[in-house]
């Protein structure tokens, strides 16, 4: 894997960047229009009171149109970062894409209310028609109202539901956004009634402040000082305990990764493995195995396909976790030197917290094996030998390997 591969996935701008721009431009145009030309009429009220405000006052709302569309694109950049923040932190749920999808739709919302304002007061025409004036400023109040505040709870609600999952954000945080989302949603019932319509400041108002809270809170890639449920004790030592509901008693989920061909080629091996480890981390999954071979073991891949080396993936995989069981399913008995494979997993073991498994078998795959200049035993008859001097090491613990001899008994042998 070549240096350009292994490069870190970029983050995109930073989240409290863009949000602050979005609220800042959005409250402005509300600002320099009140400033400019007082308080804009509801346009549900008298057609003739409406139109004589769209007259009098076309700088107003010229800055409010140019002010409107400018916020729309900050927050479409919010919206496509916070979607790919998310699946960087390992969300495989909906979440990222209902709030990329919220953030679209809201963004376009804002922008055509915003254009539709300038439309209003930069064509002559359209002025001494009474009617549409009142029919253009309607649309646009609820493209900028409801048609925005809704969606834009969606975003929230992208954002504040995986997040309570796996605690990505405090949870005071995750729920306060939850409760802000479902009152954006109720902003439809402005459609109902003109008296509604205070339902829009309510729920807009605290909807970006969250936007900001969350941008400037949202961890750029999971950590252990990023996960609620890791403590530290007394003794200053990390407490990895379960983050996420235990299965029912008896009851041991695991996944064994056995292909590393996945998309976007070797250059995204590292991005996908982290995703992976940590959302089954996240989700109480007991053991994570991969297999151990130097070729492509999967009987419906090609051998040259990518295949990653047992112990090493196992040494990112327990930086990346916190509570997830680590091992292989299996490692081939005589692949290693037993003193090699001892010291391999024992430190796996010590790094990873005591999350380590160690699994052995006869191997196989003999092609594999003459291939990369392995030993394989023509029959298994040697492995039970290899195993109990193994055994026989791990229960004594014995702070240095002494030299000992493994005997493979096989009279078909080479």
């Amino acid at each position: 894997m070549s240096v350009g591969e292994s490069r870190r996935p970029q983050g995109g701008p930073p989240l409290r960047l863009v949000g602050a721009m979005f609220v800042g431009l959005f409250i402005a145009g509300l600002v320099v229009s009140s400033l400019l030309g007082g308080v804009t009429p509801s346009p549900f009220g008298a057609a003739a009171a409406v139109g004589q405000y769209y007259r009098d006052h076309p700088v107003a709302l010229q800055a409010q149109a140019i002010f409107l569309f400018a916020s729309s694109v900050p927050l479409l950049i919010y919206a496509a970062t916070a979607s790919a923040r998310l699946r960087q932190l390992g969300v495989t749920a909906p979440g990222a894409t209902i709030a990329l999808a919220g953030g679209v739709a809201a963004s376009a919302a804002l922008s055509t209310s915003g254009l539709l304002a300038w439309t209003l007061v930069t064509t002559p025409d359209i002025g001494s028609n009474t009617a549409l004036v009142r029919a253009i400023s309607t649309l646009s109040f609820l493209l900028g109202g409801p048609g925005h505040v809704v969606p834009l709870g969606l975003l929230l609600a992208g954002i504040a539901v995986p997040s309570l999952i796996i605690r990505l954000l405090p949870r005071p945080v995750a729920w306060a956004g939850l409760a802000i989302a479902v009152a954006c949603e109720l902003t439809a019932l402005a459609l109902l009634s003109p008296a509604l319509a205070i339902l829009l400041p309510i729920a807009r108002l605290p909807a970006l402040i969250w936007l900001v809270v969350a941008g400037v809170l949202l961890p750029r890639r999971r950590t252990r000082a990023h996960t609620a449920a890791n403590r530290v004790d007394t003794a200053g030592r990390t407490d990895t305990s379960v983050i996420a509901p235990p299965a029912p008693a008896g009851v041991r989920l695991s996944v064994n990764v056995t292909n590393f061909s996945w998309p976007d080629g070797p250059g995204a091996l590292r991005r996908h493995l982290s995703s992976l480890a940590q959302a089954l981390d996240a989700a109480g999954v007991h053991t994570l195995w991969v297999s151990d071979h130097l070729w492509q073991a999967d009987p419906f891949a090609k051998p040259e396909e990518p295949m990653l080396e047992a112990y090493t993936t196992l040494g990112f995989l327990a930086a990346a976790t916190t509570r997830l069981r680590l091992g292989t399913m299996v490692t081939a008995g005589t692949f290693r030197a037993p003193a090699l494979l001892i010291k391999a997993v024992t430190t796996l073991d010590v790094l990873s917290g005591g999350r380590a498994w160690l699994g052995v078998g006869a191997g196989y795959n003999r092609d594999e094996a003459e291939g990369m200049g392995l030993f394989l035993p023509r029959s298994p008859s040697g492995s039970p030998g290899s195993l109990s001097c193994w055994r026989w090491r791990v229960r004594c613990g014995a702070p240095t390997i002494r030299p000992f001899t493994v005997s493979i008994t096989d009279s078909s042998a080479p």
